[in-house]
């Protein structure tokens, strides 16, 4: 589980984890938090979040792409290329 709402209606920066029937609390979305976005695993090292939004009003969205690297001594994300609206 990742991101969401709080019960304030304020945008979590949480991730949580299940692993052999447990919940486990894990890193903390860029920018503040997310919600609306897609978080996908890539492989056993990496996973990408893209889209979504943050802040009010709700779902004020995002073209920002970010790639996390499990067992990096950093714990933050690197954002990579931006996305682009092709209706621009």
């Amino acid at each position: 589980m990742t991101g969401g709402r709080d019960e304030t209606d304020a945008v979590t920066n949480s991730t949580e984890f299940l692993k052999k029937g447990f919940f486990f609390n894990g890193f903390e979305l860029p920018g503040g938090g997310a919600e609306g976005h897609c978080l996908i695993r890539l492989n056993d090292t990496h996973v990408f979040l893209s889209g979504g939004g943050s802040g009010k009003p709700r779902l004020s969205a995002t073209n920002t792409a970010y790639l996390w690297e499990f067992g990096r001594d950093e714990t933050t994300w690197q954002q990579v290329n931006s996305q682009t609206n092709s209706n621009d």
